[in-house]
């Protein structure tokens, strides 16, 4: 049994078991996605214990103000109890690193994982009927080799030289955004999106999604589609 008095911030949501009352608790919220968006399981072990970790903390930090309000309407927390601490961005002090990749096009950038509500599979459609298409390559950097799916989209189009996937570091993802003509974020929800700040950062323009917390993070600084 945890008996010290302090502060207890765990990184993720599994609190010690009889936990002391004399402790106090803060968790970080990073967002709400699978409870908003998935048909979510809420005798799920992971929702219970978030669940109880957001009533049993004293304090809850939210990346944005949207995840705040969805930890509201789902969990029913009083906002008192949350505070939205937005994150920085340490991509600038990242030592930059050179890549090579093999395109011959200025390139347009995606970045992160490309599960449903990443929205990748409509903006790849989009892009393959773009008009920009014809001047532009479009790289998608992290998330995994491409789907079977998304690689019979890609060669239908016979683009298979104009669109490709590479796994980065820090470094060499810094390198990637200054280089990029712009950077798109198409998901349908985010809790924060961090690659807008990381876009905006390193002076990369930046196209979006008008959704969830997306317009906190990019304000007027890019442009939002539908």
């Amino acid at each position: 049994k945890v008996k010290f008095t302090g502060i207890y911030h765990p990184t993720y949501y599994e609190l010690p078991k009889n936990i002391s009352s004399n402790l106090k608790v803060v968790i970080t919220i990073h967002d709400m996605i699978p409870e908003k968006l998935n048909n979510f399981d809420y005798n799920d072990k992971s929702f219970i214990n978030k669940k109880n970790a957001a009533e049993r903390a004293n304090a809850i930090i939210a990346v944005s103000k949207n995840t705040k309000k969805d930890i509201i309407d789902i969990f029913k927390i009083t906002p008192e109890k949350i505070s939205v601490i937005p994150h920085g961005c340490s991509i600038l002090d990242v030592e930059e690193k050179n890549i090579q990749f093999s395109i011959n096009k200025p390139y347009v950038l995606f970045v992160g994982g490309r599960q449903t509500y990443k929205n990748f599979n409509i903006m790849l459609k989009s892009f393959l009927v773009s008009k920009i298409s014809n001047s532009f390559s479009l790289i998608c950097v992290g998330g995994g080799k491409f789907s079977d799916k998304e690689k019979k989209m890609i060669k239908n189009a016979n683009r298979a030289n104009d669109i490709i996937q590479i796994n980065a570091n820090d470094g060499e993802l810094k390198n990637i955004y200054k280089k990029a003509s712009l950077l798109i974020v198409p998901s349908l929800y985010e809790g924060f999106g961090l690659p807008v700040l990381e876009g905006l950062a390193l002076g990369c323009p930046v196209i979006a999604s008008n959704s969830s917390s997306i317009p906190e993070v990019l304000g007027d600084a890019g442009i939002y589609f539908d």
